[in-house]
C-alpha cells in the first residue's frame, strides 16, 4: 500500500485472518477491520450497496438510456465523434443548420417536432423554407422555417444561444414577425396553436428568465433536448456524413461547462 498523503491517514490493511478463517473468527476480523477503516469508507461501502439495489438490472438501465437517446438509429449523432478543430459559435451553428435543414423537406419538418413536441404539427406541410440571420425590427431572428397546411402557416421563430444573454434581443419584434407571417403563436383555446417561439441554449440564467417572464409566449428548449428529440426521430435512406458530424459538434459545443 502506498504511502498516505499529508493530512490522511492510510487505510488499515485487510486482515489476513479474514482470507484463511471461518465462522465466527471470520465475523470478528470483518467486524474489527470494519471499525478500523473509519466512517467515511464505511458510509462508501454502504453507498455501493444502496446503489447496487436501486441500479437492479443493468441491461434494463441501458436499454432504457439507448431508448431515451434513439441510439438504436444509425443516423444518430453519437455514434461519431466530434470536429475537435470546430468549436461553433451561435452564427454558425443556426447557419449551419439552415444549410444542412434546408436540403430536406422532411428535416424541416422533424426539426420543428423537436423543438416543440407539445404543437401538433401536420405531416403534410408544404413550401417549407428555413432561413438563419433574418433581419426583424433592430435584430435579426437566428432561425426561421415556416410552411403550409389546412391554410394555414406553421413554423418557428429561433434565437439561439451558447454563452450570450438575452438582453439586446428584440423578442417582442420577432413574435410580430410571426404573426404577420400568419402564425398563431398564442390561442386562447379556439384556434390551434400554429407557431413556436423558442429560445435554445445551454442554461436558463437569469437573465434569460427576467427576458421571458416580460415575453409569454416565449419558451426555452436546451440545445440537448432539442437534439435528442431530433436525432432519435431522424429517418433517411442514406447517412449525411457530414450533417451527423456537424450535428454531433454542435452536441458537444452545448454541453461545454
Amino acid at each position: 500500500m502506498s504511502a498516505a498523503t499529508p493530512g490522511s491517514a492510510a487505510l488499515p490493511p485487510f486482515p489476513a485472518a479474514l482470507l484463511t478463517a471461518t465462522g465466527e473468527r471470520h465475523i470478528e476480523a470483518l467486524r474489527a477491520w470494519g471499525c478500523r477503516i473509519g466512517l467515511a469508507a464505511r458510509e462508501a461501502l454502504a453507498a455501493a450497496d444502496d446503489i447496487e439495489r436501486t441500479v437492479g438490472d443493468r441491461g434494463a438501465r441501458i436499454r432504457a438510456v439507448s431508448d431515451h437517446f434513439g441510439l438504436a438509429n444509425s443516423h444518430h449523432c453519437l455514434h461519431v465523434e466530434p470536429l475537435e478543430w470546430l468549436r461553433l459559435n451561435e452564427t454558425q451553428a443556426t447557419k449551419g443548420l439552415k444549410h444542412f435543414l434546408a436540403s430536406d423537406d422532411e428535416r424541416i419538418g422533424c426539426f420543428l417536432r423537436a423543438l416543440a413536441p407539445s404543437i401538433v404539427w401536420p405531416m403534410d406541410l408544404e413550401d417549407l423554407s428555413v432561413a438563419a440571420e433574418v433581419r426583424s425590427g433592430r435584430g435579426r431572428i437566428d432561425l426561421l422555417m415556416h410552411g403550409r397546411a389546412r391554410n394555414r402557416m406553421w413554423g418557428a421563430v429561433v434565437e439561439a444561444k451558447f454563452e450570450h444573454g438575452l438582453g439586446n434581443n428584440p423578442l417582442s419584434a420577432y413574435r410580430r414577425h410571426a404573426v404577420n407571417l400568419r402564425m398563431t403563436v398564442a390561442t386562447d383555446g379556439s384556434a390551434e396553436r400554429t407557431g413556436a417561439l423558442i429560445v435554445v441554449g445551454k442554461r436558463r440564467c437569469r437573465q434569460t428568465r427576467r427576458k421571458l417572464s416580460r415575453n409569454e409566449h416565449w419558451r426555452f428548449v436546451h440545445w440537448h433536448e432539442v437534439l435528442r428529440r431530433f436525432d432519435a426521430a431522424l429517418t433517411e435512406l442514406k447517412v449525411d456524413e457530414d450533417f451527423r458530424r456537424f450535428r454531433r459538434t454542435l452536441w458537444e459545443r452545448a454541453g461545454e461547462p
